[in-house]
């Protein structure tokens, strides 16, 4: 009887290390960095022209203003806060607005190395703004 109940637990116990499942087998995770954002930008063009000059400049996941144009911000501002990269061209963000307080928007990185940030919701929906880098 013993015998018999030691072979039962040895087959239970290579039929539950044979079912186990390997993570191994599954794709990994593609995992998207901010570094070709990093540095100082330009804004070139925009609906609203007193704030194109205005230079950011990007580190880790904010972007602080340098050169804040005729925007009224004041220098070290964040005007671009936790970007949060989607894929290896396109980011999510919280834009300032005029009135101090942040919108979500979206960042494309262009193959001319330009930015085109879109601010997705009112009163900045639909505009788009050019940075070019510094």
């Amino acid at each position: 009887m013993k015998v018999t109940t030691k072979i039962i637990a040895i087959l239970l116990v290579s039929i539950l290390v044979s079912c186990s499942s390997d993570d191994d087998s599954s794709e990994p995770e593609l995992e998207y960095n901010l570094e070709q954002i990093q540095g100082k930008w330009l804004r070139v063009g925009g609906n609203n022209p007193s704030n194109n000059g205005m230079i950011v400049n990007v580190i880790n996941d904010q972007a602080l203003i340098v050169e804040p144009a005729e925007s009224g911000f004041p220098v070290d501002q964040v005007k671009w806060k936790d970007i949060l990269a989607q894929d290896e061209t396109h980011y999510r963000y919280g834009e300032l607005g005029s009135n101090y307080e942040y919108y979500p928007s979206s960042i494309r990185f262009g193959v001319d190395d330009t930015l085109r940030v879109s601010v997705d919701a009112q009163p900045g929906d639909g505009y788009i703004q050019k940075w070019v880098r510094q």
